[in-house]
């Protein structure tokens, strides 16, 4: 273990990070044509209607409760 921990010790002395506060990094990923915001909000809705399928398997009901 003494060893395993030294090399922990050596791993991190070589690593060298710069963190900006105040900024955000998000991470790009494709969106097809769309925007991102549009993109976020579509695959919400996808995931809505998911959930309310599972909650509420009777179609009425669902129409019922969707928002």
């Amino acid at each position: 273990i003494p060893e395993a921990l030294q090399n922990t010790v050596e791993i991190a002395k070589r690593c060298n990070v710069t963190v900006r506060l105040g900024e955000y990094f998000l991470p790009q990923f494709p969106t097809g044509d769309m925007t991102t915001e549009d993109f976020l909000v579509a695959k919400s809705r996808e995931g809505l209607e998911e959930r309310l399928e599972f909650l509420f398997p009777d179609p009425e009901v669902r129409a019922q409760k969707r928002p």
